[in-house]
């Protein structure tokens, strides 16, 4: 390695030479020009970030994988204690790089992004059962950057079985987690935007463009909007958001458009509709910086 760092990324330039006797997704050792030890992580040599780290020192790395999914659940004891759904591990913020879970009522759904994190699959099993005993795991690993890290694409139930559709509860309002949509069937990180509606929602005639499964929708009707349009490009995306606002109790208070939201928009404009409230959750423009132009 070039130097010393403590990112949690090492990319292919930043490697002077490999040696030893390894494979693609095995956990190595990772030392200065001076023979100064930087730490340990698994490498893949197909992929531009070479290495991710795991330690700062020389751990076995099956005992590590178990020690930091308990220190995860452990970080999170106290929101567990209170909230039906959270995310459980994310990735290199919990010296996992490679692994999300999510929690959803009673269930996990995972996702493995990484060739490394593919190999310790076993490992993160076998802990996630223990530490939290949940009552099914699904596997959503379907994200671009396993083409990147040369694996295939992964959907299904890996620990026992559950619903297509899995119920669980934020903000004291009834959800789906939905296994074949986006991301790991839901988009808990929005929770505490979607609570800042609550001074506004009132009375109001309101547009979620940019639906999904309506988590801003269920929230503008739980405060009091009057009527919510949900708009989208997902047909099932709608389905499931009214089923969702249908378990609420909301069955009369919205209407769905399944469209291309920026046409559609400029067609409500031409027809001089408008709304008192408009939400816009538009998916990522530029995902990388080679995007950023178009």
């Amino acid at each position: 390695m070039r130097k010393r760092t403590t990112h949690p990324w090492i990319f292919s330039n930043q490697l002077l030479k490999t040696f030893g006797d390894f494979e693609d997704g095995d956990v190595v050792d990772i030392v200065a020009p001076d023979n100064s030890y930087i730490g340990r992580g698994y490498i893949n040599r197909k992929s531009k970030i070479a290495i991710r780290l795991i330690s700062l020192e020389p751990r076995n790395e099956n005992q590590l994988i178990k020690d930091r999914i308990h220190d995860a659940v452990c970080r999170r004891a106290n929101f567990l204690k209170s909230e039906d759904a959270c995310r459980l591990i994310y990735s290199e913020a919990d010296w996992l790089p490679g692994l999300i879970v999510d929690k959803y009522g009673q269930y996990l759904v995972i996702q493995i992004n990484t060739l490394g994190m593919e190999k310790f699959k076993p490992v993160v099993l076998q802990t996630l059962i223990k530490e939290i005993e949940p009552t099914g795991i699904y596997e959503k690993s379907d994200s671009s950057s396993r083409k990147k890290e040369g694996l295939e694409k992964i959907c299904e139930w890996v620990y026992k079985s559950g619903p297509e559709l899995i119920p669980y509860e934020v903000n004291q309002m009834k959800f789906l987690a939905d296994t074949k949509g986006q991301k790991t069937g839901a988009f808990l990180d929005q929770r505490m935007n979607a609570l800042l509606l609550k001074d506004f929602a009132a009375e109001k005639v309101c547009l979620d463009a940019f639906s999904y499964t309506g988590n801003f929708s269920l929230h503008l009707l739980r405060f009091g909007a009057k009527h919510v349009t949900l708009m989208d490009y997902s047909e099932r995306s709608l389905q499931v958001a009214s089923e969702i606002l249908r378990i609420n109790g909301f069955e009369k208070k919205f209407e769905t458009v399944k469209a291309n939201v920026f046409d559609e928009l400029r067609n409500y404009e031409s027809k001089n509709r408008t709304f008192d409230l408009v939400v816009l959750d538009p998916p990522s423009f530029a995902k990388s910086r080679s995007s950023i132009s178009s």
